[in-house]
């Protein structure tokens, strides 16, 4: 139940606010809802006189499957597994009941339950997924015995993880012989892959004494990648291809260059294809350090090896360089569509204008000024036009609205949302909307528009296709916390709203896969540096919208006065500060667009560009929003911020 009741403190502030109703039934839907947090905490904290009578007040409030679904898994963890297949059969479609049902496949795995997990894991394959071992036990026992060691051998030979539960197969396995000498090698090198050495080192004891040298001569080369000029090759050549492929990209990523020289004395351990694709990533490492050699390294490669991201780093060298006249060899080199996009077709532009073509890169410009976007909004500020928005705002259908607002896992949506809880309210969400049109997707924007869940209105006209309703995905949310950041850090509106809608989408308690939290994506530890800074004490609850802004817009202030520019700060705040010092060190062009374009990483790039986007539509929001400032500061901003752009 921990992983399920996750705001007790709110829970608990309802239960002392509010006053139970007297009757069987809660008066009214709010009366409802109140009951429901204080059976839901009671079922938590295990007071099960209180949860029960207040259970039976609350069989027509629209959250009462999640009472069951808890209740049976509160007694599965106790070991109680009676009455959860029924629970399950009625609350199939509630989101919760797969966490119940997880448990229960893991107590029916416990239990040898083996036919039944089997019929479990057929009819619901996330299963599969999530307890793999239970599915490997499961679908082996119904093996024959030598169907059933072909099977293992094969997931054990690439590297499968035998834990406590498989182990009784890998004895089996073993009995009849099992593993040879090329069978611990095949999944030693898979281990290795998977960065496993602590595994691989332990299986590296059963090979033979000379062998266990060649294994100690690997990690020894994987420790120190330099050493491989000296290294002599095994004389199993499949071994030392792995092996030499292994280091060669460990030497590669500290030193691309040093790699690529390495790389051709092993063209004949490595073969043509194998030494093609080598190629290639080393020839990329050295263009994401900002090597110009790699210019030619990548223009050398043949046709059909080349990627759309071979010739996008050649036209960013080509940029680095300044060699305007080798951008436009690369982009004519382009695949049409690639080229085609606004950015290429944007650089081409520039070129042009480098060599005297003025006529030719206003035209080029023209083509791509009257769209919505980082490029497009460049081009458009350079011709001098205004920025084409092409805002609309879609009108959804009344009934179709009402229509999902009274559909079950709607109503369940909306309690959850109520109740605080916008990860479950979004389960339900989805689980409504499965087998959406494009249409009911538009009723649904306006729906959680009018709940003020301005996550799902955004996530909702994306679904529906509505990429022009700008009020509907950029909403002002937060205003007054935004403002006082704002006022705080002498940082516009427009950069806080822009880097709140690329963070978190408005979700306020979003939390990312490496742990950052909150509407503006605090890491913990970044989050304590700031309250420390602004004498804060703890850095608090980071879900809390005021304190996530205060602390985000604090942060973001402190990575513009440290850089400079508001395109570097915003590469810090999602890359990290040093990576842009160590960017900004390998790249000498002064145009902060051109390093934009240059930064390494993807996903910075973008957040870069679709960031400084936002800026320009939040600043049109706020002046369609009669402004947060008077009309000349909004004014002057914009030409500060065409300026930026």
């Amino acid at each position: 139940m921990a992983g399920i009741v996750r705001n007790c403190g709110l829970f608990f502030w309802l239960a002392m606010v509010c006053m139970s109703p007297a009757s069987s039934a809660a008066d009214t839907l709010s009366d409802q809802r109140t009951q429901f947090a204080q059976a839901w905490q009671a079922l938590y904290q295990r007071h099960m006189t209180a949860y029960h009578t207040l259970k039976r007040k609350l069989g027509a409030y629209p959250l009462y499957p999640y009472l069951e679904i808890g209740e049976a898994e509160l007694r599965l963890k106790q070991g109680d597994a009676q009455g959860v297949d029924d629970v399950l059969a009625r609350y199939a479609d509630i989101p919760a009941s797969r966490s119940l049902r997880i448990h229960w496949v893991r107590y029916l795995a416990a239990h040898a339950q083996w036919s039944r997990v089997r019929a479990q894991m057929g009819a619901h394959p996330y299963l599969r997924r999530v307890l793999p071992e239970a599915y490997l036990q499961a679908h082996w026992r119904a093996l024959p015995r030598e169907e059933m060691l072909r099977d293992f051998a094969r997931y054990w030979l690439a590297g499968g993880s035998v834990g406590k539960a498989l182990a009784a197969f890998e004895r089996q396995w073993r009995s009849a012989g099992h593993p040879t000498r090329d069978e611990c090698w095949t999944r030693i090198v898979h281990l290795v892959r998977k960065g496993d050495w602590r595994q691989a080192k332990l299986l590296s004891t059963e090979l033979p004494k000379v062998e266990q040298g060649w294994f100690r001569q690997w990690r020894d080369l994987a420790a120190r990648p330099s050493r491989l000029r000296q290294w002599d090759a095994w004389p199993d050549r499949a071994l030392a291809r792995a092996v030499v492929v292994d280091v060669l990209v460990r030497l590669a990523r500290g030193d691309a260059e040093a790699g690529w020289r390495e790389l051709a004395r092993w063209r004949d351990v490595l073969g043509a294809d194998e030494f093609l694709r080598l190629q290639r990533k080393i020839a990329l490492y050295a263009a994401k350090a900002h090597r110009l050699v790699a210019r030619h390294w990548l223009a050398a490669l043949p046709r059909d090896a080349q990627t759309h991201e071979t010739y996008a780093w050649q036209a960013r060298l080509a940029l680095l360089a300044q060699d305007w006249r080798g951008l436009l060899a690369v982009l004519d080199r382009m695949p049409v569509r690639q080229a085609r996009k606004a950015c290429w077709i944007y650089w081409r532009a520039q070129a042009l204008k480098h060599l005297h073509q003025p006529r030719k890169a206003r035209e080029l410009l023209a083509t791509i000024a009257d769209e919505r976007g980082f490029y497009s909004f460049r081009a458009a500020k350079e011709l001098g036009r205004p920025y084409a928005l092409h805002a609309r705002s879609p009108q959804a259908d009344e009934r179709m609205k009402l229509q999902l607002a009274t559909m079950p896992p709607m109503l369940r949506a909306r309690e959850w949302w109520l109740l605080h809880e916008p990860g479950r309210a979004a389960s339900e969400w989805m689980l409504a909307m499965r087998h959406a049109t494009a249409a009911q997707w538009r009723a649904a924007a306006a729906l959680a528009r009018a709940w003020g869940w301005h996550a799902m209105t955004i996530r909702a006209a994306a679904k529906a296709g509505d990429f022009d309703a700008l009020a509907a995905r950029f909403p002002l949310a937060f205003a007054d916390d935004v403002r006082a950041a704002s006022k705080a850090t002498k940082l516009d509106a427009s950069t806080i709203w822009s880097i709140i809608r690329q963070e978190s989408a408005f979700n306020a308690r979003a939390v990312s896969r490496t742990g950052a939290r909150g509407l503006m994506q605090l890491m913990p530890a970044t989050a304590r540096h700031v309250a420390r800074r602004l004498r804060l004490g703890k850095a608090g609850d980071l879900f809390d919208p005021t304190l996530n802004i205060r602390l985000g817009s604090a942060y973001l202030a402190d990575m513009l006065h440290r850089f400079g520019r508001l395109e570097y700060a915003m590469a810090a705040y999602n890359a990290g500060p040093s990576r842009v010092q160590r960017w900004l060190q390998s790249v000498s062009v002064a145009d902060p667009l051109v390093w934009v374009e240059a930064i390494p990483y993807n996903e910075t790039r973008r957040y870069v560009q679709q960031a400084m986007a936002f800026r320009v539509v939040y600043d049109w929001r706020q002046q369609q929003a009669n402004s947060l400032r008077p009309a000349r500061q909004v004014a002057e901003q914009e030409k500060n911020q065409s300026s930026a752009l």
